[in-house]
């Protein structure tokens, strides 16, 4: 526990701040199997190189359990250990330790199948152990069930060295040590170099007398930040840069836009962190009143300073985005509701999403007196997918007549996550606050990512498309601001023709659309829109199809 307790406490907090958990659904996907225990890694000399347990491709539907975490056999040897050390310790004066193996090993071994076994063990364990919601892979578990496995196995070793006398006991050890060996005997493997932890960048940054924060560009989203995460070891100063098992909630926005530098919206980033120096792998094109300066090319890379001047500050009010039209004529009215129902690959239920249009509250009115629309999106998973993800989650957008957002609510309740963020758009300073709270997020000392003022956000957006002049042919690109990422939606008018939503055949509008991200980890999420044909322009369905599979969307209740 006092081992512990210095990892676990920042830990917390930092789960206390960013609602930092993991599903049952992601907790599944790395879970063992029978066969994960019948697997050993390929350079295994006796059944990786041979081919005997070496790990196996998966059939059609099963998952890939190839994986170092699933190469999980213990060895004959010690099973055949472990069996008589249970059978004879438990007639014998083992039976507390025989039962603390067993329990080990059946606890381990249930524990490391994870949601999927039978039984719901992993279930209950993880909504009432705590560190349990941070498990992504269960196959772990299986270290748990070497241990039960040795403890039994030492008894049954114990046990033969008695039998075999004084003189024959060393023998026998040697012979069962030589056995263990050839087992866990693996070829040699291929070692990576070793990091370099002494570079002439970072004696830069270590000597240069200024103090700040440095960010190395490209910045990525994931194991390529390791090299400048080891060099930071050498400067000591703060990076952006970083990567881990889990991310605060505005990274990903951070980097892409840092990846646009030198664009204003990568220059406003800086000058929200507070960066001093931008490690670049090539030169930039550096504009007049920008506030990089250079100061180094070493190693191949192009070392920045980052000076604010009255003119690089005022250049930061360029940012913008694509032009897009004014909203055209509301086809919608507060107190409209729609309900849809949400069906995965092979038309399987997955869940309801309903969105409602509603007038502001007169608290909200008195905080924004420019707010003129609620949205409130709510969704919620089916029960028999809320045993792997369960999610009552509710978004809330505040717009004005424009149908730009001012805040962005969201009630967050996934199983163990819960956590709740506001999003405040300042139009003013150009930027997206996010905090706890509304009160924190309005606060102009709480960090924000750059917003150029016209994108809207995803759900503003959604009823922004409903107002546009449908023509055949006709496309726009419409800046997005998801809590505090810019995207880009580009939707286009493919036709008009006749679907069946609910049984009833609908006159529509057919709309492609396809989200851009700047830094691009998956699938670009991509999908196909219908709108009702009449006055209300009423969503009626939607694709989707993404990294994560495919969707449908269909209209199920309307009350305009």
């Amino acid at each position: 526990g006092a081992l512990v307790v210095p990892v676990a406490l920042p830990y917390l907090r930092a789960q206390q701040i960013e609602g930092f958990g993991r599903n049952l659904y992601e907790a599944a996907n790395h879970a063992a199997s029978l066969q994960s225990y019948t697997q050993v890694p390929p350079a295994n000399l006796l059944y990786g190189r041979t081919g005997l347990l070496a790990p196996r491709a998966p059939g059609p539907g099963e998952r890939d359990r190839r994986h170092v975490e699933h190469q999980m056999f213990p060895g004959i040897t010690a099973l055949l250990l472990a069996l008589a050390g249970a059978a004879i310790g438990w007639r014998r004066d083992q039976r507390v330790v025989v039962a603390v193996g067993v329990t080990l090993v059946i606890a381990g071994g249930v524990l490391s199948m994870g949601p999927e076994f039978p039984g719901g063990l992993y279930q209950v364990a993880a909504s009432t152990l705590p560190g349990f919601d941070a498990i992504r892979a269960p196959a772990r578990f299986g270290v748990v069930v070497m241990l039960g496995l040795s403890l039994l196995a030492a008894v049954g070793l114990r046990f033969m060295l008695q039998r075999a006398g004084v003189r024959r006991d060393r023998t026998m050890l040697a012979v069962i040590i030589a056995l263990v060996a050839t087992e866990y005997a693996n070829a040699p493997m291929t070692l990576a170099a070793a990091p370099v932890t002494d570079t002439v960048t970072g004696r830069w940054l270590r000597d240069a007398p200024e103090p700040g924060a440095v960010v190395y560009l490209p910045v990525g989203l994931d194991i390529d930040s390791t090299p400048v995460m080891l060099e930071a070891l050498q400067h000591g100063r703060p990076i952006v840069n970083g990567y881990s098992g889990q991310r605060p909630s505005n990274y990903v926005a951070i980097a892409e836009a840092l990846s646009t530098l030198p664009a204003v919206e990568g220059l406003a980033m800086l000058r929200e962190l507070d960066v001093r120096f931008v490690v670049s792998d090539r030169a930039l094109d550096i504009r007049a009143a920008s506030s990089l300066i250079e100061r180094a090319r070493v190693d191949g890379r192009v070392i920045y300073e980052v000076a604010w001047t009255p003119d690089a500050e005022a250049a930061l009010l360029a940012l913008d985005g694509p032009d897009v039209p004014p909203p055209g004529a509301i086809p919608f009215v507060a107190g409209e509701i729609l309900t849809f129902a949400v069906r995965w690959i092979g038309d399987v239920p997955a869940g309801t999403i309903t969105l409602r249009t509603e007038a502001p509250s007169a608290e909200e009115r008195t905080r924004w007196p420019h707010a003129a629309w609620r949205f409130v999106a709510a969704a919620s998973t089916a029960p028999w997918v809320s045993r792997f993800f369960e999610a009552r989650d509710v978004f809330t957008t505040i717009a004005n007549d424009t149908l730009l957002p001012i805040a962005h609510l969201r009630q967050i309740d996934e199983g163990a996550r819960k956590l709740t963020r506001a999003y405040v758009y300042d139009g003013e300073r150009r930027q997206v606050r996010t905090a706890a709270t509304v009160e924190e997020a309005s606060s102009t000392d709480t960090a924000g990512t750059p917003w150029s003022g016209a994108a809207r956000d995803a759900i503003s957006t959604l009823y922004y498309v409903r107002t546009l002049d449908l023509d055949v042919g006709r496309e726009w690109r419409i800046p997005v601001n998801d809590a505090g990422r810019s995207l880009l939606a580009r939707v286009s008018v493919e036709g008009r023709e006749r679907v069946t939503i609910s049984g009833a055949s609908v006159d529509a509008w057919r709309l492609r659309v396809v989200i851009e991200r700047r830094l691009e980890r998956r699938q670009p999420v991509s999908g196909t829109l219908w709108l009702s044909a009449d006055a209300e322009r009423a969503p009626l369905g939607l694709d989707i199809a993404a990294g994560f599979g495919a969707v449908h969307v269909e209209r199920v209740d309307y009350r305009p």
